[in-house]
């Protein structure tokens, strides 16, 4: 008789751990589905890597419970990765599309690339595609950039970090005016406005366990959204100064430093990621080798996503840099 209650007593035992155990593990994956899904600056230490990287350490979380509920455990985490990466991750769709809109393109209308601390060979590489629009970050400096761009037959408007190249036949030099400052140089031709920026660099830590871990990530998102909003307000003052009858393109591209999570188009008004509309193949920008994060972004501003209807947006493993390179095919 004591033996029988000692195992209903063993049994209810290990139900109710069971139970905790994947209690755990869902509340994990709760938690994560929040934090993703509004993305609050506190929370930048976290949004700062993929969610579907967070997802993987629940399965680690999963199996570090008795070995004979490990199983069960992992079957709750994987499901619960699935739902979570359906849900907020951007990936899934982008890679989706690349799978059901097989139609090529062939004309390169604008190319993004970060040249890793100036390097020419990078710059060169990106002009070697003949792009209409090529916007670079951390470019070469003028005195190298200026005889590279016109040999290739560009236009060439050297910035303090960031540069802008424009095809020679699309506009007549005089005809543009330019803007230029730390963070990003602006270019205003008679029909479109165009952006190549660089916003501050990203924190790595990953001492979670200190509250300047979390303060630091959550400040530097916050300086980087007001730096946005700021340079947005200074790109709908110069489009209005534009007096061409048709749309103009605004086109504002380049390294934000934060991924999609932290840093999204629909936190502004009237701007699309042209990634998230019209991406295709696998997204990730940084670092070349390894591209886990999509920093590297093109963002239009008061253009429908009929008008990308034909766009075909893509990153490439570059030979010189230690970003890829995100080119914009129509």
């Amino acid at each position: 008789m004591r033996d029988q209650r000692r195992d209903e007593s063993s049994s209810v035992d290990s139900h109710r751990k069971r139970d905790v155990q994947r209690g755990i593990i869902s509340f994990y994956y709760l938690i994560l589905f929040f934090v993703f899904a509004f993305s609050p600056d506190l929370m930048a230490a976290v949004t700062i890597f993929p969610v579907w990287s967070w997802c993987v350490l629940g399965w680690i979380l999963s199996i570090s419970y008795p070995l004979k509920k490990w199983f069960k455990n992992l079957q709750v985490a994987l499901g619960l990765t699935l739902l979570n990466v359906l849900i907020v991750a951007e990936e899934p769709y982008i890679l989706m599309r690349t799978l059901f809109d097989q139609s090529p393109k062939s004309q390169v209308h604008l190319v993004s690339l970060n040249c890793g601390g100036g390097i020419e060979e990078a710059a060169e590489e990106a002009l070697d595609l003949g792009s209409e629009f090529v916007l670079l970050q951390e470019s070469p400096p003028a005195t190298q950039l200026v005889p590279l761009g016109e040999r290739l037959g560009y236009h060439v408007f050297a910035g303090i970090d960031a540069s802008i190249l424009i095809k020679k036949e699309l506009v007549e030099f005089e005809s543009v005016s330019v803007i230029r400052e730390p963070d990003f140089t602006l270019v205003r031709t008679p029909y479109s406005v165009i952006v190549s920026l660089r916003l501050a660099p990203p924190i790595f830590r990953l001492d979670y366990w200190t509250p300047e871990c979390w303060t630091s990530q959550a400040e530097l998102l916050k300086r980087r959204k007001m730096r946005t909003e700021e340079i947005l307000r200074i790109v709908d003052k110069e489009r209005k100064l534009i007096k061409f009858e048709g749309p103009v393109d605004v086109l504002v591209g380049g390294d934000y430093n934060a991924p999609p999570a932290q840093l999204g188009s629909k936190q502004f008004m009237n701007v699309r990621d042209s990634g998230e509309v019209r991406g295709f193949g696998w997204p990730g920008t940084a670092i070349n080798d390894l591209p886990l994060v999509r920093i590297d972004r093109i963002w239009t501003v008061g253009m429908n996503d009929s008008k990308m209807g034909n766009w075909q947006v893509s990153s490439r493993k570059t030979r010189h840099s230690d970003h890829r390179m995100v080119i914009v095919k129509k």
